[in-house]
């Protein structure tokens, strides 16, 4: 089995992938940096599958080429030492190792024969290693990959399949294997051109103890995404996401589930099964187990279950880790395979232009796996009855039936557009309560980078940023377990336990939490809410593409107030977007490299997130010109610079984005006056950034339309201050420098030809504070005249569903929000003006504006029910079947 773990002195793996990046790895701004490693001893597992620490109590050593020489004697016995005696004066044994002898290296490693356990061998693999073994060695291990015609790479992968499980030539081999994996050009060569994905992979599903056999896919899949997506092609023999899920699985299954299962059959006649068909059998074994567990729990008498359950508690949880229904970290088989397995499945999903690692993923069944490697606060996944919501009352989940299609162990795809995918079902009950539930413990303030619950998030993160994928999550209950994330909070009782998931602003006087793991729970609260905002604030919003999803279900719809960002929360995405608008990282607790986020995915989240009328109050009183100044420079690096990281899409984002916070622009300030101290030329520069744009080739429709707005309202808008004035006075967050135009920047600013702009309508004082409600005079015989009244914060917000890709109204002319704004609140005053086939009033002015009792609606949903309605059909409080004819929602044109 795996007998090794591989760390440096400060007990980190032996790579770099998206927060520890790969040595001379390629950021999104095409540098590099170099990290120094130390190599350590392995630790060897005993015959119950513990570690066993050195004897004199390290955590590690330095793995220098001499320890690797003790290595390869582990054994020590005559028969080793015997093996191949003719060769042990060989030349090369005579001097250090160099490049020159790498041809010699090659073939004395070819010449190797079944006994690869001999001394030859021993002695090539110590000097591949000791020539690829230090960062230094950049050059060497690019060399490795391309001298002696190509052939050590093959030579390794042949060597490597005929390696002893978890022999020191096996371990030899993957440190060579995983040290030239490394470099961004042997990539390519390594995974593709000799086959190493495949063979790594196959070999991974083989032995999935072997967590250094998934190290080095994570390194070659921390690639482009041409490779990536090569690697995932559903044309490749590949299959590494089904590898990578399969040894994932299997890694992670408790000592508890893997003794309750039937053993697995992984090769037949024709040779080992391949990824695909062993991910079909381990996943129809858990659809199996899960079975078998329900029905014997709903053959169980209620009234002794419950009775049994409040005295063992306990042994009700083994019961749930046994069935697979929970997820706990503490008891995997091979803790470090499944969280590197994670890492590499972080990688293959980096968003690009194709979403092949997206479907291919969903297609695999994982993914609700991973979801509950991330759900907090004792929720079960799957469940209707959120588990918070028993917290106070103490008490017991009283839900908990699952049904049989819960596990993907059909054929049907879920990234198939036609398959609607597995919908959330109950779970039968536990009769455990939340203290009871380890998993109340799994904090995020204690998911470390690269830790597998970190891994799994991003995921999660970087499948959400997917279209074809949302819908996907959406059914598997990934908003409410991203909320209990994004809303993380660890107060205590007045016992001092600890009550996990509730949300709470301020934290108890006695928290424990250190200062450290509050910042990363702040990082992970903050990609869970990204998360959410592509989830949840991506489709069907104002400017955005209307939502695939159907309107029958009860998904199309979800809880808007998951995008509810705090201010910290504010502040921390404006301190995110100026570092990747920088391709700069975060050091410290809370940290991440200059590869972890995008600045386009970061764009796009701050864009998502701002179709919340309460989000955008938010960054405006904490961020405000911060915001406005980061999104116009964001703007122009795209128009202006044709910077490749902010392409079409990223620029839509930050203008639109921008568009929507100069709603504020009108009575408070916007953007700064000023470049520089004593310079009148940042609303000049503004124009110019805009006009730009405007003619960039590409340019989308919804930027088009943000940035005719913006010019349109310019000189109505507020400029105040200088951009000296934003920079943080510590090191923290932002400095003065992010928000300033400097260099080539500014000199492409500068040669903006501008040509006179008319100015758009002076906005009036009402549209912009007074809420103003919408209603349509109800037709002859209709009864449906309160289901079209709608209320807006302002006559400016009423303006959207009637601007920019409304389906209410059509302008024949070009849209100006402000008129539009005018002729609304001209409307309420009672004015003759264009209203828009719709009656305005002020809301403070309606006295009919009014919601019914509780017991008048109890009153009307009970005699509608008792009509002639089935009893599975949905309906509104007026007594109407939902559809397209009776909706709320006013669709007309």
């Amino acid at each position: 089995m795996g007998l090794f773990r591989i760390r440096s002195k400060k007990g980190r793996a032996l790579l770099d992938d998206d927060d520890d990046l790969p040595e001379s790895a390629p950021t999104p701004t095409g540098s590099s940096r170099t990290v120094p490693k130390s190599r350590s001893t392995p630790r060897k597992l005993d015959g119950r599958g513990k570690a066993r620490e050195p004897k004199n109590g390290a955590t590690s050593v330095t793995l220098s080429s001499s320890t690797v020489s003790r290595k390869s004697h582990v054994n020590g016995d005559a028969s080793n030492s015997n093996s191949n005696s003719s060769n042990s004066h060989h030349p090369a044994s005579l001097e250090p190792p160099s490049l020159e002898m790498l041809p010699q290296l090659v073939d004395d490693l070819k010449e190797v024969d079944y006994d690869t356990s001999g001394d030859v061998a021993a002695r090539t693999l110590r000097m591949l290693f000791a020539l690829s073994e230090h960062a230094t060695h950049s050059d060497n291990r690019t060399a490795l990959v391309r001298d002696a015609d190509g052939q050590l790479v093959p030579v390794l992968l042949e060597f490597l399949g005929r390696c002893e499980r978890s022999s020191s030539e096996q371990y030899l081999v993957l440190l060579v294997l995983n040290n030239i994996s490394i470099p961004s050009e042997n990539k390519r060569i390594i995974a593709i051109d000799c086959g190493g994905a495949q063979v790594l992979s196959r070999l991974l599903c083989d032995d999935p103890s072997c967590h250094l056999m998934a190290i080095i896919l994570v390194n070659l899949t921390f690639a482009d995404a041409d490779l990536r997506n090569e690697l995932v092609s559903p044309r490749s023999s590949i299959e590494l996401v089904e590898a990578l899920s399969y040894a994932l699985r299997v890694a992670s299954l408790s000592p508890a589930e893997h003794n309750n299962r039937e053993p697995l059959s992984v090769a037949d006649e024709n040779g080992p099964f391949p990824p695909r068909k062993l991910l079909a059998d381990v996943m129809a074994e858990d659809h199996r187990q899960r079975r078998n567990w329900n029905e014997t729990s709903q053959q169980t008498n209620p009234q002794t279950s419950t009775r049994q359950q409040q005295q063992h508690p306990r042994h009700d949880w083994d019961i749930l880790q046994k069935s697979g229904l929970v997820f706990d970290a503490s008891k995997q088989l091979y803790p470090e395979t499944a969280r590197w397995c994670l890492c590499a499945l972080k990688n293959l999903t980096r968003p690009s232009r194709d979403a092949l690692s997206a479907h291919a993923l969903m297609d695999t069944g994982i993914v609700p796996l991973l979801l509950r490697i991330i759900t907090v606060g004792g929720y079960i996944p799957g469940t209707q009855q959120h588990h918070s919501s028993t917290r106070h009352s103490g008490n017991p989940i009283s839900s908990l039936a699952l049904s049989p299609n819960y596990s993907t162990g059909s054929n049907s795809k879920p990234s198939d557009p036609s398959s609607t995918g597995a919908k959330p079902t109950a779970l039968v009950t536990t009769g455990l309560l939340d203290d009871e539930i380890p998993s109340a413990m799994n904090s995020p303030a204690s998911w470390d980078s690269n830790s597998m619950h970190d891994a799994a998030l991003f995921t999660i993160l970087n499948m959400s940023v997917i279209p074809a994928a949302r819908q996907y999550l959406r059914e598997e209950d990934a908003v409410h377990i991203l909320s209990l994330i994004a809303d993380y909070r660890k107060p205590r009782s007045s016992s001092g336990s600890i009550i996990a998931g509730v949300p709470s602003t301020p934290m108890h006087d006695n928290d424990t939490t250190t200062h450290s793991e509050l910042k990363q729970q702040q990082l992970q609260s903050l990609k869970a809410r990204m998360a959410l905002a592509y989830l949840v604030g991506s489709e069907g919003h104002y400017g955005q593409p209307r939502s695939r999803s159907s309107s029958t279900s009860i998904y199309a719809n979800p809880d808007n107030s998951v995008l509810h960002v705090s201010a910290l929360e504010a502040e921390l995405l404006v301190e995110l977007l100026a570092n990747t608008l920088h391709h700069r990282a975060k050091d410290g607790p809370g940290g991440y490299s200059a590869a972890t986020f995008t600045v386009k995915g970061t764009l796009y989240a701050i864009r998502c997130l701002l179709t919340n009328h309460t989000n955008q109050v938010t960054f405006f009183a904490t961020t405000g010109v911060k915001l406005n100044a980061l999104l116009l420079k964001a703007v122009a690096l795209h128009s202006i610079q044709q910077v490749l990281t902010i392409d079409a899409e990223a620029a839509e984002h930050a203008c639109f984005s921008l568009y929507l916070q100069s709603y504020f622009g009108f009575k408070n300030r916007f953007l700064p006056l000023s470049i520089r101290e004593g310079d009148d030329d940042y609303d000049t520069l503004t124009e110019k950034v805009l006009v730009s744009y405007l003619g960039v080739d590409g340019i989308t429709p919804p930027g088009r339309h943000a940035t005719e707005q913006l010019l349109l309202r310019k000189r109505h808008l507020t400029f105040g201050g200088s951009v000296s004035d934003l920079g943080s006075v510590d090191e923290a967050g932002p400095s003065k420098s992010d928000f300033s135009f400097t260099g080539d920047l500014l000199r492409g600013v500068s040669h903006v030809v501008m040509e006179q702009r008319q100015s758009g309508a002076r906005p009036l004082d009402e549209i912009f504070d007074r809420p103003i409600v919408r209603s349509r005079p109800p037709k002859r015989g209709s009864l449906q005249y309160e289901t079209t009244v709608r209320s807006f914060p302002s006559a400016l917000y009423a303006v959207q569903e009637l601007s920019f890709g409304s389906s209410k109204v059509r302008h024949m002319n070009a849209i100006d929000d402000i008129v539009i704004a005018n002729n609304i609140a001209s409307s309420a005053k009672g004015l003759k003006t264009e209203s828009y086939n719709y009656s305005w009033s002020w809301k403070d002015a309606r006295k009919d504006f009014e919601r019914p009792s509780s017991s008048q609606v109890k009153n009307l949903l009970e005699r509608v029910k008792s009509s002639t309605m089935k009893e599975d059909e949905p309906f509104s409080i007026f007594g109407l079947k939902c559809g397209p004819t009776f909706c709320a929602a006013d669709t007309s044109a």
